[in-house]
């Protein structure tokens, strides 16, 4: 399995079920509880080995240099060891495989979902080969018809290729919290590991 795929199942199945599971048990409060439990869900279903084989890490706010950014949680290929001799470990970086920007609010504001929206939209543009995820909880909407932070202009255009929604939203006809996926990537979203 290609590692973008792999990673992108990992991403996922965290979020469908180590999210949904943290919530539906009110572990989660605030936008930096999700990125603790995004962070803690993706080591625990990641094959240990396989980070260290592949030279992959996982790491919270990280500085993107192109766009002078930071990153809710970014994943990250190394160097191999060889080329690992400096002492600042953002110089050890490789190559960006994913990103994932996160939000959560308890009210219906949407500015921060826009900002954050305005984000990826830049790092689309400089980290091309990315993945990048939109995590975003929002506990005041009703509905899967109200909760994309996408229009339909941005997911035919930047976001097609490159972006998954990963959203969680209040269902009042279910009456229950609700996490799902929408990918206007390239990657398979069944399987989940």
């Amino acid at each position: 399995m290609k590692i973008q795929n792999y990673i992108d199942q990992i991403i996922k199945k965290s979020w469908l079920t180590g999210i949904k599971s943290d919530y539906d048990n009110h572990t989660l409060l605030y936008e930096d509880s999700v990125k603790c439990a995004l962070y803690h869900h993706f080591r625990k279903y990641v094959d240990k080995e396989w980070l260290q084989q592949n030279d992959i890490r996982i790491y919270p706010e990280f500085y993107l240099p192109h766009c002078g950014e930071r990153a809710d949680i970014a994943i990250v290929k190394l160097k191999d060891a060889a080329n690992r001799k400096v002492t600042d470990l953002s110089e050890c970086v490789e190559s960006i495989l994913a990103i994932i920007e996160i939000n959560y609010k308890n009210t219906s504001s949407t500015h921060e979902f826009f900002q954050d929206i305005n984000k990826l939209s830049l790092f689309a543009k400089e980290y091309q080969d990315a993945q990048l995820y939109a995590a975003f909880i929002h506990e005041e909407y009703d509905g899967k018809h109200h909760v994309s932070g996408l229009d339909g202009q941005q997911t035919s255009k930047w976001a097609k290729g490159t972006v998954s929604e990963l959203l969680g939203y209040w269902d009042k006809c279910r009456d229950e919290f609700v996490t799902e996926v929408r990918s206007y990537d390239p990657l398979p979203d069944h399987d989940l590991l």
